[in-house]
């Protein structure tokens, strides 16, 4: 990242990797709250601008996740759905597991394969 003051400063660490045509890596790190909602939103729909057909949210790094990021999540999955492309949430630990379960999204996202 440059040092460009015009460029807006990222609250949330994300990063973006192609793998491939067909699928793109968004990787979030950190807490993802309401005050990152919107970061995470603009990231991970520029990630579903590409032709990849399936689009993952690595969660591995990230250590909470609050209603309004999962309901950015959510938003993006419908999207996908309605596109005939895929949202994969992979690699959440036990609590955010836990936090989708108490939310009633445990079985709304398709999962992967840990990294």
């Amino acid at each position: 990242m440059t040092d460009d003051p015009d460029l807006p400063t990222l609250q949330l660490p994300i990063e973006v990797e192609p793998l491939g045509d067909d699928l793109v890596v968004v990787i979030l790190r950190g807490d993802v709250d309401l005050s990152e909602a919107g970061e995470l939103r603009a990231v991970v729909n520029d990630a579903c601008t590409g032709p990849h057909r399936t689009v993952a949210v690595d969660l591995a790094a990230v250590h909470f996740i609050g209603s309004t990021g999962m309901g950015v999540l959510v938003e993006v999955h419908q999207r996908l759905t309605d596109e005939g492309r895929h949202l994969l949430v992979v690699n959440p630990s036990e609590a955010i597991q836990q936090a989708f379960a108490i939310a009633g999204l445990d079985h709304v996202f398709e999962g992967g394969p840990p990294s």
